[in-house]
């Protein structure tokens, strides 16, 4: 009988861990390119982007990810990549190479959102701009 009380408790524990959050784990790995992109800075001016000339695109693995962008006018915006982990929602990327060396070891905390081919992801990065950013899967 005491065994039977229990199983409420626990219940009452591991229910609120399971719906908190799903695990994308699996579903992130493949390759996605930017159809949106928003960065509000330090000083609270913005920049947007929906249209972009040469794509963006992330591609995850089941450990590494890798980032790679270039402006509108061709010049190299973003290039890093790096080991990577997700609990729930939150992805955390480890840089292990970025075009800016000073970069190098430093991590992100992304909350992120993944349904059918789309994926969200928003985060501060290390120079404190808040990134907001959304892409669709390429492969």
């Amino acid at each position: 009988m005491r065994h039977l009380l229990l199983i409420p408790v626990f219940l009452m524990f591991l229910l609120p861990n399971i719906s908190s959050g799903q695990n994308y784990d699996k579903e992130i790995i493949g390759t996605w390119e930017m159809t949106s992109t928003k960065f509000t800075y330090p000083d609270g001016s913005v920049m947007e982007e929906t249209e972009f000339k040469y794509p963006a695109i992330r591609i995850y693995t089941k450990t590494y990810y890798s980032f790679g962008r270039q402006n509108n006018n061709g010049s190299l915006a973003a290039a890093l990549g790096g080991k990577y982990s997700i609990k729930g929602n939150i992805l955390t990327q480890e840089r292990n190479y970025h075009v800016a060396s000073s970069y190098v070891g430093k991590t992100t905390d992304y909350e992120i959102k993944i349904e059918g081919e789309k994926f969200s992801l928003k985060g501060v990065s290390p120079n404190k701009i808040l990134i907001e950013e959304e892409y669709k899967r390429i492969e």
